[in-house]
């Protein structure tokens, strides 16, 4: 009877709810409907139902549930541009493109469906606003930010507290790409997770043993909480009876160790409060530790605050205060957030104006002249490589995405070559090298085709190893050393990781070159072909050309891809005679795949010319029976058999090559001397690296990574300036971040 009950009032509720907002059927009669005739109906109608999809007899009254599923459908086309389809003779001029979405999702809204507010937020539905738009300059701003508490990523928050494994289990959102957007909310099992840690911090602090690796705040900052346990702390521990002043220096002493300030008097009545209940309930130990597990827990130390506490401005925005400046720069570029001198300029009235934070923003990025704090190292001995200003750092590992490498799974089957945490790092130290040369940045990560390769040892922890292990290896030395001769080689190879095949290099035959980068002995072009990615947008058993073209049409081309539709067969044959692009255009040949797939595809496909382990290839290998061998270490096991002079004609060792289709199609960057046919990826990539639209998509990129946000046309002015900046400076990435971090949506809040 109750369940009857509420489902009667939330019935009524919801009728109640469409009745306060129904849909205007007379702006959908007299101007939705006659859009809709003029530009989908052709297409979709009882006659010609393309992909099965009518809007012929759609209901236009919304509000009352009609054909919700169908409207949703059809805003998601039009409003990322993919209905009308391009090839479409008549199409729709931007206002009534306009007209039609806002439309649908207002009215769609009225109901709660449609894409809510709150998923618009996410860093997947970044590129929603028009392109063109922001950087044609009509829109004049003013820009600025919500008031906003960000929460502190699982890197600032380790930093603060100082020891490992502080931000296990602390990811900001799931999956991949950008992850630190400040508005994520720190969920129930996150809570757990750092109350969990809290108590491991409180607990060092007061003196217990607790083990406890500490780390060593990176670029010489120093973090919020010491190395040691605090005196003032243990030693209230050990007091029989506390009097008022040894509790009242307990909550300074917490508050000076953990936010690195004075606490004001309401905060000091509030922990004085919970110190002396907890301290009286079960000992003066565990009160100290309550006490300072919430002061870890309370917004200002999990959240970076960006309320907009300055002078109000007469358009309603409001600049951030000096200290709230002092954490936002520090934060932005630096773990650890603000050093010393941020908060010492705040303190003393030195960071009230754009000229203030331009100046502590470029002496935060400045590059120290000493080789021995240089971003990137090549001492060949990484067990602990530690980069230096990981923010930025991090920025072009989520942006390109390469990082996620390690997660796609190889069968050990497959080859015994394959390490894919080195490559990852062998692409930071690309990245980093990038950086500190600070020229041409994002061009040179497109095209380069010098590479870093990371080895391990010295000469005398090699000759060590090798004393260590001559009884077991004399047959394959003198076997090497023979080898070693033959092909000249005067520098021996040292004691090495397994991931050099993946750069089509041979351990013996290389000569571990100690002056990086280096020049690649086969064809490529930036990191999209470097091992690192190449690897991370692959399958477990061959290459992904569907998400290596999404990623490329949406980081590079500003473009969105609609996802997946629910109950389509996403799966391709398993036929072991048909190479992969071959398997594709037997699945993908249909309207309704193709929308989708003719953004991803052709640039995919590009990327043929190197296997799923990255390494370079150029033609097929088949096995007697018209199978395509797709495993290294069984192509390798072939040929070896057919190479046995025992072997000699016997068909079930015969290898039979095609030479690999590499060609492409690019389309959407906005120039027709760059759109067309390509090559290969190499061809590609240096078209992609000379496109206007492909460095504006990269500077809406580091807009959103260091705003936390998705753009908007408020900051179109903020997007134009920042590009200016780049290209102005001979594409300085230093200027790029200069640019953003003093302008209106950085500062200013409303």
């Amino acid at each position: 009877m109750i369940l009857r009950l509420l489902v009667a009032i939330s019935i009524a509720a919801l009728a109640a709810n469409a009745g306060a907002e129904q849909t205007d059927l007379g702006a959908f009669n007299s101007e939705i409907r006659p859009l809709l005739g003029q530009f989908c109906v052709q297409c979709h109608s009882a006659d010609k139902a393309k992909a099965n999809f009518r809007i012929d007899d759609i209901g236009g009254n919304i509000a009352a549930g009609n054909d919700t599923v169908r409207w949703e459908k059809a805003l998601e086309m039009i409003s990322i541009g993919d209905m009308p389809p391009a090839s479409a003779k008549v199409q729709p001029s931007d206002a009534q493109r306009k007209k039609l979405t806002q439309w649908i999702a207002d009215e769609l809204k009225k109901i709660g469906r449609g894409k809510q507010e709150q998923t618009l937020l996410l860093p997947s539905q970044g590129n929603r606003v028009d392109h063109e738009a922001l950087f044609s300059g009509e829109h004049k701003g003013p820009a600025s930010s919500p008031p906003r508490l960000w929460r502190l990523s699982p890197q600032a928050y380790a930093e603060l507290l100082s020891f490992d494994g502080s931000d296990a289990t602390l990811d900001l959102i799931s999956g991949h790409g950008f992850k630190d957007y400040a508005s994520l909310t720190a969920d129930e099992a996150t809570v757990n997770v750092m109350l969990q840690t809290t108590d491991i911090v409180a607990s060092f602090m007061v003196g217990e043993q607790v083990t406890l690796k500490r780390k060593s705040p990176h670029g010489g900052h120093k973090s919020r909480l010491e190395d040691k346990p605090n005196k003032e702390l243990t030693a209230f521990c050990a007091l029989e009876s506390p009097g008022e002043g040894d509790y009242l220096n307990v909550v300074v002493a917490g508050y000076a160790e953990v936010f690195e300030r004075e606490p004001s008097r309401a905060e000091v009545e509030r922990y004085l409060a919970l110190l002396r209940d907890t301290s009286a309930q079960a000992g003066h130990r565990i009160g100290c530790k309550t006490m300072l597990r919430a002061m870890m827990m309370s917004p200002e130390f999990m959240f970076r605050m960006e309320l907009g506490l300055g002078e109000k401005l007469p358009d309603g925005r409001r600049m951030l205060s000096p200290m709230e400046l002092a954490y936002a720069i520090g934060f932005a570029i630096l773990d650890s957030g603000p050093d010393r001198e941020l908060l010492e300029a705040a303190e003393q009235g030195r960071l009230n104006t754009r000229a203030d934070v331009e100046r502590e923003v470029r002496r935060l990025l400045v590059i120290p002249e000493d080789p021995r704090n240089r971003l990137y190292q090549m001492d060949h001995r990484w067990w602990e490589f530690k980069p230096r200003k990981g923010r930025l750092l991090r920025f072009f590992r989520e942006f390109f995405d390469y990082g996620k490498a390690v997660d796609v799974f190889k069968d050990d089957t497959r080859t015994m070559d394959h390490e894919p945490k080195y490559l990852v790092r062998d692409a930071d130290q690309l990245v980093l090298f990038a950086i500190e040369q600070d020229r041409q940045v994002l061009s040179f990560l497109l095209t380069t085709d010098q590479f870093f390769v990371s080895y391990y040892g010295a000469p005398e922890d090699y000759y060590k190893w090798r004393e260590q292990q001559l009884a077991k290896t004399q047959e394959r030395d003198k076997r090497d050393n023979a080898r070693n001769k033959e092909l000249g080689i005067t520098n021996p190879p040292r004691y090495s990781t397994k991931h050099i095949p993946a750069y089509n290099l041979e351990r013996l035959a290389w000569n571990y070159v100690p002056v990086q980068p280096f020049k690649q002995p086969v064809p490529r072009a930036g990191i999209l072909t470097h091992p690192a990615w190449l690897v991370a947008f692959s399958g477990n058993f061959d290459n992904d050309i569907v998400r290596r073209g999404k990623w490329i049409r949406e980081h590079l081309l500003a473009d969105v891809v609609p996802e997946l539709p629910i109950g389509v067969d996403a799966q391709l044959t398993t036929d072991t005679t048909l190479t992969l692009r071959e398997k594709f255009a037997l699945k993908v040949n249909g309207d309704e795949c193709w929308r989708c797939h003719r953004k991803m595809n052709p640039l995919g496909e590009a990327f043929e010319l190197y296997d799923d382990f990255g390494r370079y290839r150029t033609q097929f290998n088949f096995d007697h029976q018209g199978n395509l061998i797709g495993s290294p270490k069984e192509l390798q096991s072939l040929q070896n058999k057919s190479q046995d002079p025992r072997n000699a004609g016997k068909p079930e060792f015969q290898i039979t090559t095609r030479a690999i289709a590499t060609a492409g199609v690019l389309e959407g960057t906005g120039d027709k001397s760059l759109d067309g046919n390509v090559k290969d990826a190499v061809d590609l990539m240096h078209r992609l690296a000379k496109s206007d639209r492909v460095r504006q998509s990269f500077v809406r990129h580091a807009f959103r990574y260091w705003m936390g946000r998705n753009e908007t046309f408020d900051d179109s002015p903020t997007l134009i300036a920042a590009d200016k900046a780049y290209l102005n400076s001979d594409g300085s990435f230093t200027e790029l971040l200069v640019a953003l971090l003093t302008s209106d949506s950085f500062l200013y809040r409303k």
